[in-house]
């Protein structure tokens, strides 16, 4: 797996003394079994200061890494929360900090903690840990967003430590003592830790815990650099370039230069005219970009002229980061799929990840919010995607392992850089008088595939909103007590529906949320090109200038083998594709009418669609004379191929009675 490394850090010890270093263990032998943690220890605490209740951790003693007991955590679905602080004697800015403790999650089971950057419980978070049930683990926190990922054993007790350089704001993540990630922190700071069953399946044991601080001496003229501003992504993006020199002498800084080279290319900033005094932070923002380039490049970030001289310490005046953006596979996108619900309170999370992706990746990521219990319901699609997860808020990327959608841009990095068996090309044609939309979905194979292929349909809608209590959105971040979460913290709980409105919305789903059994041929070769088409009503209510058509191509092992994502006027634009319509299927409810005809005007493909369940669809030219006789099938849906000329044609649908009971005008171009 991916991880995200800093350069220059051998070790973490350096110019730090030990005068009033402080130091914590606990191994948790000292306690009777079923004793409250924080009940029966100053050192230990609960969220909300309250001990001794259902909030704070038990000893148990049916699992530890040292001796005979441990203390046990458990999401709601087995009788919990527990959430239990541990604080630092203080929140820390400068030094080192070094925090250590086993844990054992059993497979299928999540593990959350998280580290406060303020004494204040519930200010600022500096570092959140997910540990999924799959033996995967991500890092991230709302000021940097992702910081690492990594693997953990499952069934085995673990090895946790975070070594912090916080003078330099490097943070070292290490799992059985191999580092797993190497990171710069937007927060850098750090004053407790909160362990805290975050999802219901929460469920794990903690043992050995420990931490050390050991506090540094500054010297008299000092500047830093204390974090390189360049975000990793795919290859080619352009990133704006920031950095932060840090006063880490006692003498107010007043002015220095700045430097960055990366990939060749070197941006200057001149700084004058400030008075920065000792700790704090000055933030300088580049004026140029950098563009992500293929392979390892180190972006590094210099700080001279301090004051018009040389500071005293030199060794902290360079920072430099290794960034190693993601080449993405040759027309690979990536299908996020959210299981939300304005129900939901902690769904916030995922509305706020599934913009994140949108704004970080577009064109390479295809976002599908599919809700629950809300109006905003697809039944078939809530149904689907029910039975892939165990709660809410959660996802599947590409269809593969459920993740928490913090998990998303994790996800998202592994399967990116995967090339597809084949590309989808998206086409549509829209009647805006019928409101009618004829979709294809033209797929060019690259490698030869066999076995049970899918190709799914499915339209979202941005923007969406409603009236009614049942529009309004949950919020477990409302007032900041859960964290920072982009803005939520802001918004009260509920949102009303009249301060918000949603993205991604899944409005339909075609032809099922399994996709047609055996889409395409059986064996299909290298170069083979096959076009499926889709037929929706569209209401009224729905913006189509606000739609996306989003492709899902399902492999033989049911995983999404690649997507596609284009705007309903994207498609139009590109036009319709002639292929195989996908009939026999449940379509969405006509408009009140007993006949459309989609597309129309078109090349002489067509369907032709009617509510009348028997009977004769007949075809006439401008001279009256039949040019066509079609029966009527069960399911309402005639697909045409006739080879008609260009002109103009008249449709009439006759019922078992051979009464005329509609009439189209059809257009052949």
């Amino acid at each position: 797996m991916k991880k995200i490394t800093l350069l220059g850090a051998v070790a973490l010890l350096f110019g730090f003394g030990s005068a009033n270093a402080q130091s914590f263990s606990d191994d948790f032998e000292s306690y009777n079994v079923g004793d409250y943690i924080g009940a029966n220890s100053s050192n230990w605490t609960t969220w909300s200061g309250t001990t001794g209740g259902a909030e704070d951790a038990k000893v148990v003693n049916d699992k530890a890494a040292s001796g005979t007991n441990s203390i046990y955590f458990a999401g709601s679905a087995a009788g919990g929360p527990q959430d239990v602080v541990l604080p630092f004697q203080g929140a820390h800015e400068t030094g080192e900090f070094v925090y250590a403790m086993k844990m054992f999650i059993e497979s299928g089971k999540t593990a959350y903690f998280n580290f406060q950057a303020e004494t204040a419980i519930g200010t600022t978070w500096a570092l959140d840990c997910n540990f999924n049930g799959d033996g995967t683990f991500t890092l991230n926190n709302g000021v940097s967003g992702s910081m690492g990922l990594g693997l953990y054993n499952n069934d085995a007790w673990v090895n946790v430590e975070l070594k912090i350089n916080l003078s330099q704001n490097i943070w070292q993540f290490y799992v059985d003592g191999t580092m797993e990630s190497e990171f710069q922190n937007g927060t850098n700071k750090i004053a407790s830790l909160d362990l805290f069953p975050l999802d219901a399946t929460g469920q794990w044991w903690v043992d050995d815990v420990s931490y050390s601080v050991t506090p540094c001496t500054l010297p008299t003229l000092n500047a830093g650099v204390s974090y390189v501003g360049i975000e990793n992504g795919l290859v080619g993006f352009a990133r704006e370039v920031t950095a932060k020199v840090r006063n880490l002498g006692t003498t107010d800084l007043t002015s220095f230069d700045v430097s960055i080279s990366y990939d060749g290319a070197t941006l200057n900033e001149t700084v004058t005219g400030v008075s920065v005094a000792s700790l704090a932070e000055y933030d300088v923002a580049f004026s140029g970009t950098a563009t992500l380039a293929a392979g390892t490049n180190v972006a590094s970030v210099t700080v001279s002229n301090v004051n018009g001289g040389t500071d005293d310490d030199s060794a902290d005046d360079t920072k430099s980061m290794n960034i190693t953006p993601i080449t993405p596979g040759a027309g690979k996108v990536v299908v996020g799929e959210e299981a939300t619900g304005t129900w939901c309170p902690w769904c916030t999370r995922g509305t706020h990840f599934m913009h994140v992706m949108e704004e970080s990746y577009k064109g390479y990521w295809a976002g599908i919010a599919v809700h629950n219990g809300d109006p905003m319901v697809v039944s078939e699609y809530d149904q689907g995607i029910g039975a892939l997860i165990g709660g809410y808020p959660s996802g599947v990327v590409d269809r593969g392992a459920e993740v928490d959608p913090s998990g998303f841009p994790g996800a998202f990095l592994e399967n990116v850089q995967m090339t597809p068996a084949a590309i989808i090309t998206n086409g549509a044609f829209y009647d805006a008088t019928t409101a009618e939309l004829a979709v294809s979905l033209k797929v060019d194979f690259s490698k030869a595939v066999s076995g049970d292929w899918r190709l799914i349909c499915v339209l979202t809608e941005d923007s969406v909103h409603g009236t009614g209590a049942d529009w309004s959105q949950a919020n477990a971040y409302a007032g900041g007590g859960s964290g920072p979460m982009g803005g939520f913290e802001n918004l009260p709980s509920p949102i009303p529906f009249d301060q918000i409105s949603y993205d991604h919305v899944a409005r339909a789903i075609s032809p099922s949320f399994e996709g047609k059994a055996n889409s395409f041929p059986t064996s299909v070769a290298d170069g083979d090109s096959h076009t499926l088409l889709y037929s929706f009503s569209v209401p009224a209510d729905w913006n189509t200038d606000k739609m996306h058509i989003i492709g899902m191509l399902i492999n033989d092992q049911g995983v999404t083998e690649n997507g596609s994502t284009s705007s309903i006027n994207e498609a139009t634009a590109h036009g319709l594709d002639n292929g195989s319509w996908i009939t026999g299927v449940t379509l969405m409810d006509m408009p009140d009418k007993e006949m459309m005809i989609y597309p129309n005007p078109n090349d002489g493909n067509m369907v032709i669609k009617t509510n009348i369940d028997a009977g004769l669809v007949k075809v006439f030219d401008v001279e009256g004379r039949l040019v066509n006789t079609t029966t009527i099938p069960a399911n309402g849906m005639i697909e045409l191929n006739d080879n008609l000329e260009t002109g103009i044609y008249i449709v009439n649908v006759y019922n078992k009675m051979n009464e005329v009971v509609a009439t189209e005008k059809l257009m052949v171009k």
